[in-house]
């Protein structure tokens, strides 16, 4: 925390330093942090990477070739039936030969301890980690599936504290602004239409919060409506020209 006042100099947009009003150091801060975890995780726009490696005889180096990355995003509150989709199509493509890997929800075991998300630190450290299990896998895979996209921390940072803080929104809105900037990766964003009777063990949310979720996110992501698995594998069928 000691660079705290440096970080709350930066300017989002103009890399620039400026005063000190809540709204410009919450982006200041945004900007700064999506550029800290984006570089820790290894995220380069070069086009190949390096990375040290411990075989049994000795660290060495490696390098590999950068490849686009698609993220699948699904996104609903919960009990929406996130993660059965997110199983379905990763299986799916796995059959086909693709190179795929399927990113989890890491504050999942936060509910099942009862543990609060809630407070600056917390978004912002479910964020940091939810972002880390992605980036590290930019680049190396062809197709990320996520049950939980980092759209969703923004959501949620709507549906436990207003408008009174947006600090997840900006890191949101920079992280996927500098991956539009490389090209190295794209999402693909999906809206689960709730269909499934609402279960609230390891979950925080009642039925009429998780409702309230998935509104805040229709009006925050646009994003295709889907029902089940197969529209999305459809969809991405007639975008990325892939065999049934």
């Amino acid at each position: 925390m000691k660079n705290l006042y440096w970080i709350s100099s930066v300017d989002l947009e103009t890399n620039t330093f400026f005063g000190s009003s809540p709204r410009k150091l919450q982006r200041g801060f945004a900007y700064v942090v999506c550029r800290s975890l984006r570089l820790e995780c290894g995220v380069q726009p070069a086009e190949t990477a390096t990375v040290q490696v411990n075989p049994s005889m000795g660290r060495r180096k490696e390098s590999f070739k950068l490849k686009p990355t698609t993220v699948i995003n699904l996104m609903a509150g919960s009990g929406c039936g996130k993660s059965t989709m997110a199983a379905e199509i990763f299986v799916e493509l796995k059959k086909q030969g693709k190179s795929v890997e399927l990113v989890t929800e890491y504050v999942k075991s936060w509910a099942w301890e009862e543990r609060s998300p809630v407070g600056l630190e917390n978004s912002l450290y479910i964020f940091g980690k939810q972002l880390r299990r992605e980036a590290i896998l930019y680049g190396r895979v062809d197709y990320i599936v996520t049950d939980c996209p980092l759209g969703l921390c923004a959501a949620y940072e709507v549906y436990y504290e207003g408008d009174t803080r947006t600090v997840v929104r900006d890191l949101y809105k920079a992280t996927r602004a500098q991956q539009a900037l490389e090209g190295k990766v794209q999402h693909l964003d999906f809206h689960l239409m709730r269909q499934f009777e609402f279960k609230k063990e390891g979950r925080y949310e009642t039925e009429e919060g998780a409702r309230r979720v998935d509104q805040i996110i229709r009006n925050l992501i646009p994003a295709n409506p889907i029902k089940s698995a197969k529209d999305v594998l459809e969809h991405i069928y007639a975008m990325e020209g892939l065999g049934k």
